[in-house]
């Protein structure tokens, strides 16, 4: 793969902070794969067991590894000296043992390094099994015993006038996440709500009345329900708090790795955003950062990511640090470049009060491509049937009466 100079500077930047703000397709995992191996390169002291790398699924996590394990051998085979040679074979063996890992697993890592550890709000034994469904197991059992409670007392419940079961659990789970991930006290805005919710209209009072209840139900609960336990929750917010309470274990960490990097950041949450503050902060020894992120493709608001909390990043990262851009997509055909482009250039002229996006072009990979906006699109309307129905039956005619390779889903 030739490299542009967009993807060059990223891979060359010398900064102790370096934000990449890259776009679908612009090529972010070869450039974070490139820039580690280069750095590897560059300082014959450094090793890989001296990064942090981490990712947002097991599957990226795998991705990396193999990228990187390419790249290793095949700079292992290139080597013009036996020295050289010897000092790649090895790096390539410590691959597997590196730290290339979830946020989670790198936080779980951390915690097990702590070792026990009591704060007023922390409770924390590395024998702890992590669990995932605690939370969804705590809503379920609340819900359930308090629909019980209210039909013995013949209460009349005004969330079941507006909407089903299914419905409030849902409302019920994304209140409750946001109140946990954003780093706020459960407790103390369970009870200015219920003070403020006194000056409501009946049916809004009566609503938020026993949304709080339920929430403070669903908070005891799930405590009890993770007696000896943890859930994925827990691992980020414990390890926060332990890193920032815990100073000796803090500068532990930092002198640990001489590099972290976090590919997907636009998916960060509060605890996830802070805690690398804490650990890439300004002291001497502090571990140099490198993130990838693009507020675009956030989709994960729902699991606690918070895009204020990007921002900020990016604010500080740009103080004294550099924020540098991805932005020729090379996974797309130029037309679609083009077509999402313009369709978005025209809801943010047009539609500037109605919707909120971050729109930071794409260039298509073909940089002379001379394309007409009406040459790469055809506008279907849709009345009372399905959408999805009526582009099935245009690509169906458009396959059988057309060259078949001219179309295909994106």
């Amino acid at each position: 793969m030739n490299l542009t100079d967009e993807q060059r500077a990223v891979i060359e930047a010398n900064s102790r902070k370096i934000l990449v703000k890259a776009g679908a397709g612009t090529g972010k995992t070869e450039v974070l794969t490139r820039r580690i191996i280069q750095l590897i390169e560059e300082d014959p002291s450094l090793s890989i067991t001296e990064m942090a790398i981490i990712t947002f699924t097991n599957k990226a996590t795998e991705e990396l590894q193999a990228r990187l394990k390419n790249r290793l051998y095949d700079k292992w085979k290139s080597c013009s000296s036996a020295d050289e040679q010897r000092r790649f074979r090895y790096e390539l063996e410590l691959l597997n043992s590196s730290q290339i890992s979830t946020i989670h697993k790198f936080c779980k890592n951390i915690l097990n390094e702590a070792g026990p550890y009591y704060l007023d709000d922390v409770l924390f034994n590395p024998n702890f099994r992590v669990k995932t469904d605690s939370r969804n197991q705590a809503i379920t059992e609340v819900i359930e015993a308090w629909l019980q409670e209210k039909r013995e007392s013949n209460e009349s419940i005004e969330h079941l006038n507006i909407m089903p079961v299914h419905k409030l659990k849902d409302i019920l789970s994304t209140a409750y996440e946001m109140l946990r991930t954003k780093g706020l006290d459960i407790e103390t805005v369970l009870t200015r709500t219920k003070r403020y919710a006194s000056l409501e209209e009946r049916t809004v009072r009566r609503l938020k009345k026993e949304l709080i209840e339920l929430l403070e139900r669903v908070h005891k609960h799930h405590y009890l329900l993770k007696y000896n336990s943890l859930d994925i929750d827990d691992l980020l917010e414990y390890c926060y708090k332990i890193l920032k309470n815990d100073r000796g274990l803090l500068r532990k960490i930092q002198q640990k790795y001489k590099y972290i990097f976090i590919d997907e950041f636009q998916d960060t949450s509060l605890y996830q955003s802070e805690m690398v503050k804490l650990i890439c902060d300004e002291s001497d020894d502090a571990p140099s950062l490198f993130l990838v992120g693009d507020l675009k493709q956030s989709i994960y608001e729902f699991r606690g990511a918070d895009i204020d909390s990007y921002s900020k990043i990016e604010e500080w990262i740009a103080k004294d640090g550099l924020v540098l851009t991805l932005s020729t997509n090379w996974r797309s055909t130029p037309s679609l470049v083009v077509f999402v482009n313009t369709v978005f250039d025209h809801i943010k002229k047009k539609g500037a009060d109605d919707y909120t996006f971050y729109q930071e072009p794409l260039k298509p990979r073909d940089a002379n491509a001379n394309i007409d906006f009406s040459t790469v699109s055809e506008w279907i309307l849709c009345h009372e049937e399905s959408q999805a129905k009526k582009v099935a039956e245009w690509l169906k005619e458009k396959l059988t009466n057309d060259d078949p390779n001219r179309y295909c889903l994106l």
